[in-house]
């Protein structure tokens, strides 16, 4: 049975603080204590768009940003560390009590006109609010669509709840004549780390120490997991290790709540095993992949959206991965890969661990009538009523697979001697560094993964002849074995030969491009060895005694790759008298 999304997507809360304005008049500066309440917008389709293309990063997805925006957003990744001002507010800027980070400075200039018996300065106050209030609006909104998208970039920051709250602070200066009036302002509008109770970070992370520690802490669960990770081999088993290893160190946390705390949700939850109790929920096992693949530089971003398990199912919040490999996106759900279990034994092991979400395309059938990316569409909209950061990378149409021939070289090059591996009616050709068969390895090299070169069984397969008008009355006679190779990228070719209970061994090292048989002269063995044959090799038994003539003869063609592997061919055991 399937696990039962309980994933839920944390919103961004925005929230308006409305700080003292200071308003100039005719050069003489008031400060008033404001009492209007300008309620946060919803969030809209507006403001930001999508950059043209396709991106990896969420960031990069956005285009007509201001430049401030552009700045907020490095400022974010440049402050993300233990002991700068993500991790540790009082490092940033100050603004009455709280701590800051000023996104932009707006001016801005409004008409406004008064009646007889009516206060300008009311008015233009009134003027300044109305026109300031959707600039502000509009800050904010490109403030918030950035760090949603730092808060799916950079998801090794994992102490900061997602919510955040913006403030402005405003002066004006006014002047009015005759019931008419132009008033200018200075707007700044700042994103508040730390104010009073509220504070950026999670309850248990409101000190730069405890950061700190986490960091700590985390680093140590990253190095442990990627200890084990095959770094010779291809990203595909490397993405495999990780999928294993996250699906057996955890188990999906069906009581998380954001109430109680935001440890599921985090990549933490998921490196550290679900630590006291803290097990992830699909965003923790998400971001912990990526967090991951980041460190092994492997191409990966956050997916979201509403999923579902079978063509008739319920939808609900959900988080996955796309990851790259050779060049193309699949797509990874380690939650849907880890099902839910019994707390008896280990909870993090229910033996259903599996790779049934891993590596698909967009046409890879996952249920009856139904493909992945009808399974998972995309949406990747953080906040409700924002924008869809829908122009991620496009996931290929079918499942990666491993090209043909290629896999891990080390269980065939042992210290007990090379073996070769095996395809049906084919014969092991060498190991080589490329798909194009153009860089054999090199003897010492005994681990790795590399393409194995298979050639059709036939190659390598055995032929014989005797001296011409040999008969089972004839004296002596000269036995010629024949078999071929398809190249010349060998080290040498063998005749493996036993007679009479002894056996011995003949090797050669050099080809040939015809032969004769009896009077008639063979040019190309394609005819003989098949297809893929390109030369004769032979060795000759001279003087066979006709005493041996009724002896079995058994042979076996053997090759050299130049790698160092011994392969052998196809045995054939035949009697001279029988074939005379």
């Amino acid at each position: 049975m399937k696990k039962k999304l309980l994933c839920l997507l944390l919103v961004l809360a925005t929230v308006l603080t409305v700080l003292p304005v200071g308003a100039l008049a005719q050069g003489t500066e008031v400060l008033l204590e404001l009492e209007t309440s300008v309620e946060a917008p919803k969030l809209r389709a507006a403001g930001p768009g999508l950059a043209a293309g396709t991106h990896e990063d969420w960031f990069d997805r956005l285009s007509g940003l201001p430049q401030y925006a552009v700045d907020f957003y490095g400022w974010l990744e440049d402050n993300r560390d233990a002991g700068e001002a993500l991790a540790d507010p009082t490092v940033a800027d100050t603004h009455n009590d709280a701590c800051v980070y000023e996104l932009a400075t707006l001016p801005g200039t409004v008409s406004y006109t008064y009646s007889t018996g009516e206060d300008p300065k009311a008015k233009a106050q009134e003027a300044v609010l109305a026109h300031a209030a959707p600039v502000f609006e509009e800050a904010m909104l490109y403030g918030v669509t950035v760090f949603s998208a730092f808060d799916r970039d950079h998801p090794e920051v994992f102490w900061l709840t997602g919510t955040t709250n913006w403030s402005w602070s405003l002066t004006y200066n006014y002047h009015g004549d005759g019931g008419t009036g132009t008033a200018t302002y200075s707007m700044r509008v700042m994103l508040v780390l730390k104010q009073g109770d509220f504070d950026m970070r999670q309850s248990q992370y409101q000190t730069a120490a405890a950061v700190a520690e986490g960091i700590g802490r985390m680093e140590g669960h990253v190095a442990d997991l990627l200890a084990g990770v095959p770094g010779e081999a291809p990203v595909s088993e490397q993405l495999r290790y990780l999928n294993r290893e996250l699906t057996l160190r955890n188990a999906y946390n069906i009581t998380a709540s954001p109430d109680v705390s935001y440890a599921p949700w985090k990549a933490t939850s998921a490196l550290s095993g679900g630590e006291d109790g803290q097990g992830p929920v699909c965003e923790g096992y998400a971001r912990a992949l990526k967090v991951l693949c980041d460190r092994l530089g492997i191409g990966c971003t956050l997916v979201e959206g509403d999923a579902k398990a079978t063509a008739t199912g319920a939808t609900q919040a959900h988080m996955w991965n796309y990851v790259q490999v050779d060049g193309g996106w699949y797509a990874v759900d380690v939650t849907w890969n880890d099902p839910v279990t019994s707390l008896s034994g280990d909870p993090a092991v229910s033996g259903k661990e599996s790779e049934d979400w891993f590596l698909l395309g967009a046409d890879s059938p996952v249920a009856e009538g139904l493909t992945f990316l009808q399974s998972h569409p995309v949406e990747n909209i953080v906040i409700s009523g924002g924008l869809a950061f829908v122009n991620g990378p496009v996931l290929a149409e079918d499942a990666y697979a491993l090209p043909e021939g290629f896999m891990d070289i080390a269980p065939y090059r042992t210290g007990e001697g090379f073996t070769a591996p095996v395809m049906e009616g084919k014969v092991f050709g060498g190991w080589y560094a490329d798909a194009a068969m153009t860089q054999p390895l090199r003897p010492e090299q005994v681990t790795g993964w590399a393409y194995a070169k298979f050639v059709d069984e036939a190659t390598l397969s055995l032929k014989f002849q005797f001296t011409k008008g040999t008969t089972a009355q004839s004296e002596r006679t000269d036995l010629r074995l024949l078999t071929a190779v398809d190249g010349l990228r060998y080290r040498a070719v063998s005749f493996r030969i036993g007679l009479g209970g002894q056996e011995t061994s003949a090797t050669s090292d050099r080809v040939y491009q015809q032969v004769r048989a009896g009077d008639s002269l063979i040019s190309g063995p394609q005819g003989i060895f098949g297809q893929d044959a390109a030369y004769f090799v032979t060795y000759t038994v001279q003087n066979v005694p006709q005493s041996a003539f009724d002896m079995e003869f058994t042979v076996t063609p053997r090759w050299q790759t130049l790698d160092g592997t011994w392969v052998d061919g196809i045995e054939r055991s035949f009697t001279i008298g029988g074939s005379c």
